[in-house]
């Protein structure tokens, strides 16, 4: 409120031109002041409220008097105490403003300071962690555990911690070490004792790592008291600790981490950053060094390689050259950098093979292929070599790397294999796999074109005999002679091949010219290849005249036809060339074919005989002049489940051809030891013969196989005659006598079968331990009437008579026959007219229960042992029987 330094004076009414009423708009207070006296006691200076004091002219007492005067001091009184109350209010008001805004500015200043040690301490870390960050800059590997060690240090003094350490995970062998520690003063190191800690205890921690997360004890006690952790963590006085894993690609390496000791403390930021950060920095420095291991590990290989490496730039300047470029090629490094590498150009790469390569480098692709290179020798080799671009990040070339292989002398052993793969080592005339394969190629091109083409098979006549009279030596100097002189009787464009050790093979192409002459013109053929094997061969100061059989096969019969079909034809016509007594030619006809795979089932069959209980043993007697038994003969019998009883003609020469023969002769061996042992306890004994295959008997493991066999079915010996044929003399005399005279001495007696059909000398005869000779029937059938055989018959029992040979002739049908031998000496029958073969418990039961006649006994050396009586048995006149 305002208050008027002027009284109003009742001129005043006047000067405004109105009445006092009419002033009610000026403040109260001026109502009531008037114009006094100047003076002191009147003089009111309030500079306080803003009263002025009144002028001199207007000091007079106005008309309103005193009392008036007094009523408004008073009230200016109470206003001004009015005043001051409300300024006092308003001062306690400003005052606690003031507290209150000093309190505040109080709390600023000791946040401000706190900001400004966090500022601080933020900027030490940071210059911690840079400092901690340069450090691991190009660190030297070797310097490392260093390096380490003084990061653990300084971030340790840092956090204030009691001990900073680094541990490693071996997951291969389940354990932990403790690789780099730092200590505070006064606190006792540890890694010396953790040391291959066995990962097992700690497994719930290891998951925590493995996981990548931190793992933070704020205090062991957490820990269960009886936990073996807690125990040792407090052994070594640990009240909490903090890890931060080392992670690698998702792989946990270990840890880095904290420990106080003496007392608990709470892990922050402070803390963890710092571990955080040199945590990553080792997780790098272990990249680094497996990358720099990496390097060296390639390096080393680059240099190291066996293999020519060449580092050239884009205009093909050689920029590096390893140790193997330098060994292979002769060049030194010094000598070839900053050269071209088409110095090493031998010029028999062709032009093309170049363009290509430049061609597909400059497309960004890699190029592989062989290049015929020189050395500094000047000799030359062939390289196997892959060139590729080397790109930058930014997928620009900026280099070419060549990688060679030097494959010369794998291309030469190529060559060889090919040549052992489709070359005969010994004639160098193509094998049997490449005649094949170009049959295949003459198949098509003779399908299509229409032409006859004829494979001819030769097989040398007799070429063993040669082989084993003169060496090996001479037979495959033979056999090269006569691989040239194949070659010189072809015409250009066929092949001469050999098939196997004495066969050869000629493909002779377009037998046929269009005029359907193609089998006469294949017998020409084969014809001139006879004739010009009649000139003698020389080889090695021995002179040869071999003979040869063919077989020859024409090709294509047909769309279906085959190599092997052709190669099947031809060796079916050569083997009916052979059949036919050698130096023969035989053309393939259907008929051959249908024989062949007659044979084939027939072989087929007979093997799942030998397993299916389809074979049986036959016996037929042997009889004195009497007519009483002195022994048997076992016979092999097939019972075919569809066909029947097989006639032994029909499937023992398939049998001798192949190794069923000596299958054959084991089963039929095995059965006669067998049905002789049960003699033993059926009544008299007698004496069984049993034939034996040349091949059989040929065999390294005969004589001890024989011999074990006679104790496991406890046959005896001197019960037993084997009979062989003239044929087992041809091959290895002396092994065949030693194992005759082996067996003999064990009581086993020999007789020769069929004497007088093959090799008859009678030079063998005193060298064998024989007791006995087997007339052919064909020479007892025709005696009493051909004089011929008549004399042969006579002839042998001569032989027989001076060297004192038992004599079995076979066949005996009639009695004129019969006869005919008790007339001129003691000889033991066998035929139809004293039994037929029947099966072997048929003959035995028979043979048992037949009368046995011990008062007309034949001559002691009949019988089957000097103190066995013959039994007599029924004679079988019947000669209509089939087998």
């Amino acid at each position: 409120m305002t208050i008027a330094r002027t009284m109003i004076h009742p001129s005043a009414t006047r000067k405004r031109g109105g009445s006092i009423a009419s002033l009610w708009p000026v403040p109260f207070l001026s109502l009531l002041l008037v114009e006094l006296p100047a003076g002191p006691a009147m003089a009111i200076e309030s500079t306080a409220i803003g009263i002025s004091p009144p002028s001199a002219a207007t000091a007079s007492v106005t008309a309103i008097g005193m009392p008036t005067l007094l009523l408004g001091i008073g009230f200016l009184l109470l206003l001004v105490i009015a005043r001051m109350t409300i300024s006092n209010r308003r001062l306690h008001d400003a005052q606690r403003k003031i507290q209150a805004y000093a309190a505040l500015l109080d709390h600023d200043i000791a946040e401000r300071k706190r900001a400004e040690e966090d500022l601080a301490r933020s900027a030490g870390l940071q210059k911690l962690l840079m400092e901690l960050a340069l450090g691991y800059v190009n660190v030297p590997l070797d310097e490392l555990d260093d390096q380490i060690n003084s990061a653990l240090a300084r971030i340790g003094s840092y956090s204030n911690v009691d001990r900073a350490h680094v541990f490693h995970y071996d997951f291969h062998q389940n354990v932990m070490h403790n690789t780099h520690e730092w200590c505070a003063p006064g606190i006792p190191p540890q890694k010396a004792h953790l040391q291959n800690i066995p990962l097992q205890p700690f497994a719930e921690w290891v998951a925590i790592h493995r996981a990548g997360q931190v793992l933070h004890i704020p205090s062991v006690t957490h820990l269960p008291a009886q936990n073996p952790l807690r125990q040792t963590l407090e052994t070594q006085g640990i009240k909490t600790f903090i890890n931060v894993p080392l992670m690698l690609d998702k792989t946990c390496l270990g840890f880095i981490g904290f420990d106080a000791i003496g007392e608990t403390r709470q892990w922050g930021d402070r803390e963890i950053l710092p571990l955080r950060v040199l945590a990553e920095l080792l997780v790098n420095t272990e990249k680094r060094q497996r990358a720099a291991k990496e390097i060296c590990k390639l390096g080393l290989a680059v240099a190291q390689s066996p293999e020519s490496i060449i580092v050239t730039n884009l205009a093909a300047d050689i920029e590096y050259v390893n140790e193997a470029f330098e060994r292979n090629t002769g060049f030194t490094c010094d000598e070839v950098l900053g050269r071209n590498p088409r110095f090493l150009q031998s010029g028999k790469t062709p032009a093309a093979i170049y363009r290509e390569l430049w061609a597909t480098l400059r497309r960004g692709e890699s190029w592989r292929g062989e290049l015929i290179n020189r050395r500094k020798d000047g000799s030359e080799h062939i390289a196997f070599a892959i060139i590729s671009p080397v790109r930058e990040r930014n997928g620009h070339t900026s280099h070419y790397v060549a990688i060679e292989q030097d494959v010369t002398e794998r291309k030469q052993t190529e060559a060889r294999i090919h040549n052992l793969a489709f070359f005969d080592n010994l004639t160098a005339l193509p094998n049997r796999s490449l005649l094949l394969e170009r049959l295949a190629q003459r198949l098509t091109i003779a399908l299509r074109q229409r032409r006859v083409d004829a494979l001819l098979l030769l097989n040398i006549d007799r070429f063993k005999i040669i082989n084993n009279a003169r060496g090996n030596l001479s037979g495959d100097a033979l056999l090269r002679a006569m691989a040239h002189r194949l070659r010189r009787l072809i015409r250009p464009g066929d092949t001469v091949a050999r098939m196997a050790a004495d066969e050869f093979a000629i493909l002779a192409l377009e037998v046929d010219q269009g005029d359907a002459q193609a089998p006469s013109r294949a017998l020409e053929i084969a014809e001139r290849i006879h004739a010009a094997l009649l000139e003698p061969f020389v080889c090695e100061e021995d002179t040869f005249v071999v003979t040869v059989s063919i077989g020859i096969a024409l090709l294509p019969i047909g769309a279906a036809d085959r190599p092997a079909n052709i190669l099947q034809r031809a060796d079916t016509a050569l083997h009916r060339a052979k059949v036919a007594g050698g130096n023969q030619s035989a053309l393939f006809e259907t008929g051959m074919d249908e024989s062949s795979t007659r044979l084939f089932q027939i072989e087929r069959e007979l093997r799942e005989a030998l397993t299916g209980q389809q074979l049986q043993l036959y016996l037929q007697p042997q009889v004195c002049a009497h007519g009483r038994l002195v022994g048997a003969e076992a016979l092999l019998r097939w019972q075919h489940p569809r066909r029947g009883l097989v006639s032994p003609a029909a499937f023992i020469p398939v049998a001798e051809e192949s190794n069923l023969i000596v299958d054959l002769g084991i089963w039929v061996m095995t059965e006669a030891c067998r049905v002789l042992a049960q003699t033993h306890s059926l009544g008299p004994l007698f004496r069984l013969s049993v034939n034996v295959s040349p091949r059989h008997f040929r065999q390294a493991h005969f004589a001890s196989w024989f011999k074990g066999l006679l104790v496991a079915t406890g046959a005896d010996p001197h019960n037993l005659t084997l009979e062989i044929t003239e044929s087992l003399f041809l091959d290895n005399l002396n092994a065949v006598v030693a194992k005759m005279i082996e067996l003999a001495a064990l009581g086993i007696h020999f007789s020769i079968d069929d004497f007088g059909t093959g090799y008859s000398s009678l030079a063998y005869l005193k060298r064998l331990p024989i007791h006995e000779l087997k007339i052919d029937k064909t020479f007892v059938q025709d005696a009493p009437n051909d004089p011929n055989d008549a004399a042969l018959v006579e002839a042998i029992l001569a032989v027989a008579t001076h060297l004192r040979l038992r004599v079995v002739a076979e066949g005996v049908e009639t009695e004129e026959q019969a006869r005919f031998l008790n007339a001129r000496a003691t000889v033991i029958h066998q035929g139809y007219l004293y039994g037929k073969p029947k099966p072997a418990p048929t003959w035995l039961a028979r043979w048992k229960t037949a009368a046995c006649d011990t008062n007309n006994a034949c001559p002691a050396e009949l019988t089957a042992s000097h103190d066995t009586p013959p039994c007599r048995i029924a004679m079988e006149q019947s000669n209509a029987e089939t087998l």
